[in-house]
């Protein structure tokens, strides 16, 4: 199983037909928070793990972490 505990782990994004955007979890989630409405209905993250694991999440389930990792922030700050 493939958990992502921090913003810092490996992730790619796929937001259209160009090539994967390679960045950690919190740049993808920021750029992917960036994109226009259409965009992020239809992009995808790639979430790298250990011993090449990984996670595809649909722009729901991106949507999803973004604000469980932004309500973390928010109570650690």
């Amino acid at each position: 199983m493939l958990t992502i505990s921090e913003t810092g782990a490996h992730a790619e994004l796929v937001a259209g037909i160009q090539a994967p955007w390679n960045a950690t979890v919190g740049e993808c989630l920021r750029r992917w928070a960036a994109l226009a409405p259409v965009e992020r209905s239809r992009s995808y993250l790639v979430l790298r793990g250990e011993a090449g694991a990984r996670r595809t999440l649909n722009a729901s389930a991106i949507g999803e972490l973004a604000r469980h990792i932004d309500e973390d922030q928010q109570r650690v700050s």
